[in-house]
C-alpha cells in the first residue's frame, strides 16, 4: 500500500529542549510564607503560656490574703488610736534646786568645821566653803619643806583625821590641786614648779589612800605657779601661794 503524498512529506519537530535551558517552575506564594505560619503559632503558644503562668500567680496571691481583709478600713481608721498616758513630773524651779544641794553642803561643811575643831594641828588649815565645794588649805611650811615634796610628820595627824572624815561621807568626791610661788626651780628631781606641785598634790594623794580611801575618788592635779591667790613680789604674797588644796565635792547624780 502506498502512502498518500502528504504523510511522506510529513516532518517531526523536535520539542525537548536542553536540560540546561530548561526553565525552573516559579515558586509559590504558598512556599515563601511557610516560615511566618510557623513563627505565628510559636508566638501563639507563647502568650497562651504567659497567661496561664500569671493566672496561676494572681490565684495564689488572693488564696493568701488573710480573712480579716475584708474588713472595713475606712470604719477602722475613723476610731481614735488609743494613746498610753504620760505624765510629766514637775520641774523644781532653779531656786528650789540650788537650796536642795546647798543644803546637804552646809551640814557637811559644819560638821567638817567640827571634826577638825577637835583634832590638833589644825590650826594654820584654812577651811572654806566655795560654791559646791568644800576647801581645806594647806600652807606649804605645816607639810612640806622648801623645794620638797615629803610630808611633814606635824601633818600626818590632819590628814588621819581627813580621811576618817571622807571615808565616813562615800558621797564625797576629792581634788587634791598642789600649788607654789613663782620662783623658779630647776633640779635633777623637780625640772619646774609644776613637776614640784603635782609631785606634793600625789604625796598627799597617796597619804589619802593609804589610809583607806579609794582611789577611784581621788584626783591629783599640779598647776604650779600659775593659779596665785597672792602677789608673787612679796615673800608673804609667795608664802600664801605655796599651798595644796583638798578640795571635796558632792558626787554629781546621773540622769
Amino acid at each position: 500500500m502506498k502512502r498518500p503524498d502528504s504523510f511522506a512529506q510529513m516532518t517531526f519537530k523536535k520539542t525537548t529542549a536542553p536540560l540546561h535551558q530548561r526553565k525552573r517552575p516559579a515558586d509559590t506564594e504558598g512556599g515563601q510564607e511557610i516560615w511566618l505560619l510557623t513563627m505565628s503559632d510559636l508566638m501563639m503558644l507563647l502568650m497562651i503560656f504567659f497567661i496561664l503562668f500569671f493566672t496561676i500567680i494572681y490565684a495564689r496571691h488572693l488564696s493568701a490574703r488573710p480573712a480579716t481583709a475584708d474588713v472595713n478600713v475606712e470604719a477602722a481608721a475613723s476610731e481614735p488610736e488609743a494613746q498610753p498616758a504620760i505624765t510629766k513630773e514637775p520641774v523644781p524651779p532653779p531656786a528650789q534646786v540650788a537650796r536642795e544641794q546647798a543644803e546637804p553642803m552646809d551640814a557637811t561643811f559644819s560638821e567638817l568645821q567640827r571634826t577638825l575643831a577637835q583634832s590638833s594641828g589644825w590650826q594654820d588649815v584654812l577651811i572654806e566653803r566655795r560654791r559646791e565645794n568644800l576647801v581645806l588649805t594647806f600652807p606649804e611650811q605645816i607639810i612640806f619643806d622648801s623645794g620638797q615634796a615629803d610630808l611633814k610628820t606635824a601633818a600626818q595627824p590632819v590628814l588621819q583625821t581627813i580621811a576618817q572624815f571622807i571615808d565616813a561621807h562615800p558621797a564625797l568626791v576629792v581634788e587634791i590641786q598642789g600649788h607654789t610661788d613663782s620662783r623658779p626651780i630647776r633640779n635633777l628631781r623637780y625640772p619646774s614648779n609644776w613637776e614640784l606641785s603635782a609631785a606634793r598634790a600625789t604625796q598627799v594623794a597617796r597619804a589619802l589612800v593609804d589610809r583607806g580611801i579609794s582611789p577611784v575618788r581621788i584626783t591629783a592635779r599640779g598647776f604650779g605657779e600659775y593659779h596665785p591667790v597672792s602677789d608673787n613680789e612679796t615673800e608673804e604674797g609667795r608664802g600664801k601661794n605655796r599651798r595644796v588644796e583638798i578640795r571635796l565635792a558632792a558626787t554629781p547624780t546621773e540622769g
